[in-house]
């Protein structure tokens, strides 16, 4: 991450900090482990002796920070301190990020919600173990799959979660200034879904992990939604098709609307789940229009889930959005040759994609990445279908090992 503040600024995050500290700069970092020695050398009874200075060459893990001192390495436990840490009081450069940066709000990444994958696989394990409660739940129209709310443990935010229609689900958060005041809308996100009529989506499980931060379990489907404070409002930051119910089409059961699918086997790859949450599927993208923007708008998740993106649009065959991924890909890359080669991975990983239904991108990227090719030595031939059917004796000028290998993956994908 480019911006240490943004990270700052997650002290609200308080599991999640500690991750966090290898990826800051020791400008940021020193303020941090001064405060985390001070309370290590108090809590040992050390603090009138001759320990004051800092240790140095810190290694960070989830819950600890070595560093060495005088030829011994001292151990600092870092999980419990952090979050009693007073950032506004520490110097002039953390009042500025508490201020004015919302950059690690706009563009939270889901990897650090492994931090809560216990929890998160807990609440699958009771879920995939729940079928018939919730079959009971839907034949007696139980208002609680179709409303819910939730009041955070300082009694100060509500979120209010409604399915509207067949296919939309709508989100409030509600906040007040104290125990004594009325409460406040603060912002409305709708989410539509495209499903069929038949289709009812129905809320299964809620969890808030954070104030923000907020886990819906669906018969459509898992999502996760984070509320920007600073901003007022609301965006849709993971998202993954499931299909746990499916209309009972074409019988006369009226007293079983929906079937239930196999929890157990369904619900598999969340409950067993390690360090990450599942990479998203193909139909998380065919069926919510806004998960497509969210991944291609921002850099940090085009990387993650781009290239199944853009396989998305290729097999869709959505012309429009195949170009403008390729050309933010190409732009971004352009950015920083050295540190934006794998923009070009999310090209090179759909070539034979691209081969087969729009060929005309393979020449086009091998232009634009300034291949230099030797012309007396080189040939090309073309099947009827224009396509690049093959390469021989190529000459790279100028380029960097990566786009060199991402060259030879398309090159040999092309010729196999």
């Amino acid at each position: 991450m480019n911006n240490d503040n943004s990270l700052y600024k997650s002290v609200k995050y308080s599991k999640l900090l500690p991750s966090l500290l290898p990826l800051l700069s020791s400008k940021t970092l020193n303020p941090i482990m001064e405060y985390c020695w001070e309370k290590c050398l108090t809590r040992l009874g050390l603090k009138d002796e001759n320990l004051q200075t800092l240790p140095s060459n810190f290694q960070t893990t989830d819950k600890y920070a070595f560093g060495i001192l005088d030829g011994n390495v001292w151990k600092i436990k870092l999980e419990e301190n952090i979050s009693k840490i007073n950032f506004s009081s520490q110097n002039s450069d953390v009042q500025v990020i508490e201020d004015s940066n919302d950059y690690f709000d706009e563009h939270l990444n889901i990897n650090l919600f492994k931090s809560y994958m216990d929890e998160i696989r807990e609440l699958f394990q009771k879920l995939s173990n729940s079928k018939s409660e919730y079959k009971r739940k839907l034949k007696q129209n139980d208002q609680n799959l179709v409303e819910r709310i939730i009041i955070t443990d300082k009694l100060l935010q509500v979120w209010k979660i409604k399915i509207i229609g067949h296919n939309k689900i709508m989100l409030r958060v509600f906040k007040k200034a104290d125990v004594k005041r009325k409460w406040e809308l603060t912002d409305t996100k709708i989410t539509k879904f495209n499903v069929s009529d038949a289709r009812k989506i129905k809320l299964l499980e809620i969890k808030l992990f954070t104030d923000d931060d907020i886990i819906l379990i669906t018969t459509i489907g898992f999502l996760i939604y984070h509320f920007n404070e600073n901003k007022k409002s609301m965006s849709l930051i993971y998202w993954n098709y499931l299909e746990l119910t499916y209309p009972n089409v074409g019988t006369l059961n009226f007293e079983d609307p929906e079937f239930f699918g196999d929890f157990k086997a369904l619900l598999k790859p969340y409950y067993t789940l390690q360090f990450n949450l599942p990479l998203l599927n193909y139909d998380s993208f065919k069926i919510c229009d806004e998960w497509i923007s969210y991944v291609k708008d921002n850099k940090g998740n085009l990387l993650k889930y781009g290239d199944k993106l853009l396989s998305f649009a290729i097999k869709e065959h959505k012309l429009d959005l195949i170009e403008e991924i390729y050309k933010k890909c190409i732009s971004w890359f352009n950015e920083d040759l050295g540190n934006n080669w794998m923009f070009l991975s999310i090209i090179t990983s759909t070539t034979p994609l691209l081969n087969k239904y729009y060929p005309e991108y393979i020449l086009r990227y091998s232009l634009e990445t300034t291949m230099i090719i030797d012309h007396p030595f080189y040939s090309i031939e073309y099947q009827h279908t224009k396509s690049l059917y093959s390469f021989q004796y190529l000459q790279l000028v100028d380029l960097t090992r990566s786009i060199l290998w991402g060259v030879f993956y398309f090159l040999f994908c092309i010729v196999k």
